[in-house]
């Protein structure tokens, strides 16, 4: 069960949830229980699971789950929303229950959907994961609320996954549940991998290319890099592609002429899922400025691919990323070191190189591939079975 899911070939919206989908198909029948968006014609490339999205509003106004940033971002911009939330809860829980009677599991993304799925899971006697990402943690440490939301999922589930260890570290030493919190962090699709292992070293050029992909919301730290961009001396043989769609596009384009860095950036906008690893494939550096994350899947991509990382020293991040090994950490909001960052590696197409191998090394080293993701989850299906 799921806030975030690609009901459509032009969606981004949850790619890691389907990609786990897919490293299970062969283990098991999987049913994806997701909202329903503004259109019927649910057809999507990730078509090995049973979506059985659940309708909330008329059509027009299903617009709570699947825009840039999900349900938080949409509250947000549109407070009238709000009014949709009693019916949304109602409608997972219903399609949820239904679901769970034929199914040995309810696995739940983030913990608005475990708390739903623990109800379902209380209801029809079948146990509950619930796994637990970025957002969670970093509202529950914000919120009052989002607290209560986050303490409920974990007594209602019967085991919960973190995508990182230092969100597990925190999960535990709050609500002290040691016995039933796992670290099982996302993988790597085979595509990116076969990109980064075939990669050659990169010719001269005058241009160095960077990359940064991302929904265009304020916590992703957009308007950070065209500043620290905008500052560069040498910021002519720089070129800046911007991946994703969202609210902030407008302001972050006005920011880039007020800059006078247009010449050097492309809003590339929406992107297919299946067009990322050549997009990445055709760059030099990827570059993360966010705010908060929660284990984000775009770096280990980015590293797959053999790409050196420059991104924000922020949880979630900087167990991800070894400074001055497979790539730079600079300060959350630190304009300069960002830019000291961008000129270190700008310049020096062979630190780029190591560091990008390096990472290729560092993802098998750890297991990050979606079929060790799935081996995890598996486990923790059979405990929860046999508990």
């Amino acid at each position: 069960m799921t806030t975030s899911y690609p009901l459509s070939t032009n969606s981004n919206s949850g790619i890691f949830v389907a990609r786990l989908a897919d490293s299970l198909r062969h283990e098991a029948k999987i049913v994806v229980v997701a909202p329903a968006g503004t259109t019927g014609n649910y057809k999507s490339e990730f078509c090995y699971a049973k979506v059985t999205p659940f309708k909330y509003a008329p059509a027009k106004w299903q617009i709570l789950a699947h825009s840039p940033g999900g349900i938080p971002v949409a509250l947000k911009n549109q407070p009238w929303l709000h009014l949709l939330l009693p019916s949304f809860l109602i409608s997972m829980l219903h399609q949820c229950t239904r679901q769970a009677r034929s199914c040995q599991v309810i696995h739940a993304n983030w913990a608005i959907c475990g708390c739903i799925a623990g109800l379902a899971g209380k209801l029809t006697g079948v146990p509950v994961v619930t796994t637990l990402r970025g957002e969670d943690i970093s509202r529950a440490k914000s919120s009052i609320l989002d607290r209560m939301i986050l303490s409920l999922a974990i007594r209602l589930s019967s085991h919960i996954a973190c995508v990182s260890s230092s969100m597990r570290e925190w999960v535990c030493t709050k609500f002290q549940n040691d016995a039933k919190v796992a670290v099982v962090p996302n993988g790597v699709n085979e595509k990116f991998l076969k990109i980064g292992m075939n990669r050659l070293r990169e010719p001269d050029r005058t241009v160095t290319r960077l990359i940064s992909i991302g929904s265009l919301i304020p916590r992703k730290g957009f308007d950070l890099i065209i500043n620290a961009l905008s500052d560069l001396p040498a910021r002519d043989k720089i070129h800046l592609t911007i991946v994703g769609s969202g609210p902030e596009r407008e302001r972050l384009q006005k920011l880039a002429e007020d800059t006078q860095t247009s010449d050097q950036i492309s809003f590339i906008g929406y992107t297919a899922p299946s067009a990322i690893p050549h997009m990445l494939e055709s760059a030099d550096i990827f570059v993360l400025a966010s705010h908060s994350e929660g284990r984000p899947n775009v770096i280990l991509e980015a590293m797959a691919t053999g790409l050196p990382v420059i991104a924000s020293n922020i949880e979630g991040i900087n167990e991800l990323v070894e400074p001055n090994t497979t790539g730079l950490l600079f300060e959350d909001g630190n304009r300069e070191q960002l830019q000291s960052c961008l000129a270190a590696l700008a310049d020096n197409p062979d630190q780029r190189w190591k560091f990008g191998q390096t990472a290729i090394a560092r993802l098998a080293e750890r297991g990050l591939h979606w079929d060790i993701t799935a081996d995890n989850y598996r486990r923790l299906y059979q405990q929860a079975t046999k508990s």
